[in-house]
């Protein structure tokens, strides 16, 4: 048989089960630090998924002290999949006793299915100005459309109009089963995104004639922290050189090397060659990267 726990010890103290503030004297002797590795176990990375969520959400109800500490890891990465969970989410937010604006750190927006009620734009004109969302990982936008047969442009397609103030700040852009009527169109959607640092596209699709390399305007500028690019079973997996490389914006106020190279067009076009003879072999998935050593940076 076993001792007796700390917990079963304190309880045979009483008549009847312990107070709530008994349970907040038992969850603040415990260290933080111990409790911190606990939500680093159960998150298991910096996004966690919905059955994590609920697990610490059943240690936020242990004692007042826990929930204190386990709030802000449920809220830090908020999932919006429609005008619906938007319109929870702020009413959420409306109670003058909630604190959940000041947990959120980034949001992850999801647009499934056809664009019959447009809602995006909604985030920025009524959710972004209540948060204190973090300065390098914002929104993360998921996009698939699979249901949308025609051609895209525009981050904005299907929104009332324009809404600068929604694709400044996204920062991580999934794009699937998307079609576009040129490849000038694509470079067209991410030069939209001035923060945009990840990019995912599967099942992207642009016209292209065989063994020609995409077509790159002049005048385009990169976003200046776009630093990865991942392309699976596109049209030409190699074409993300093309996206990744050539003139930059200019960063505001960056402290960091800049990831303009100075390559000109011919330069550009060997490094496609070498990629893209590479991509015809391994053409699942291909992936380019810049990563930083010593303030400077190397593909």
């Amino acid at each position: 048989m076993f001792p007796p726990s700390e917990y079963e010890r304190y309880c045979s103290n009483f008549a009847s089960t312990p107070t709530t503030s008994g349970l907040d004297q038992i969850g603040a002797r415990i260290p933080q630090e111990v409790l911190r590795r606990i939500l680093l176990f159960i998150q298991g990375g910096y996004h966690f998924a919905q059955k994590q969520k609920d697990d610490v959400g059943q240690l936020a109800l242990t004692c007042r002290y826990w929930a204190s500490q386990c709030q802000p890891a449920i809220f830090k990465s908020i999932r919006l999949r429609s005008g619906k969970d938007l319109e929870g989410l702020l009413s959420l937010m409306a109670s003058p006793l909630s604190r959940v604006a000041g947990y959120i750190k980034t949001l992850w927006l999801v647009q499934e299915g056809r664009w019959n009620v447009p809602w995006l734009h909604l985030v920025a004109l009524r959710l972004v100005p209540k948060l204190s969302l973090d300065t390098e990982e914002t929104i993360y936008l998921s996009i698939d459309r699979s249901y949308e047969p025609a051609a895209i442009r525009s981050i904005h397609d299907g929104l009332p109009r324009s809404y600068p103030s929604f694709s400044s700040h996204i920062s991580l852009l999934y794009l699937s089963d998307a079609r576009f009527n040129s490849f000038a169109d694509l470079l067209h959607l991410v030069d939209e995104m001035p923060s945009l640092q990840h990019l995912y596209c599967v099942r992207v699709t642009w016209p292209m004639a065989p063994d020609t390399p995409p077509v790159v305007s002049h005048q385009r500028r990169i976003p200046p922290d776009l630093s990865d690019v991942t392309m699976g079973k596109c049209t030409d997996n190699s074409a993300l050189v093309r996206i990744l490389t050539g003139r930059r914006r200019k960063a505001r106020a960056s402290t960091t090397a800049s990831l303009d190279f100075g390559l000109d067009s011919e330069q550009q076009h060997t490094i496609y060659k070498l990629v893209h003879k590479f991509a015809k072999e391994e053409v699942e998935m291909c992936r380019c990267f810049l990563t930083t050593i010593d303030s400077a940076y190397s593909e």
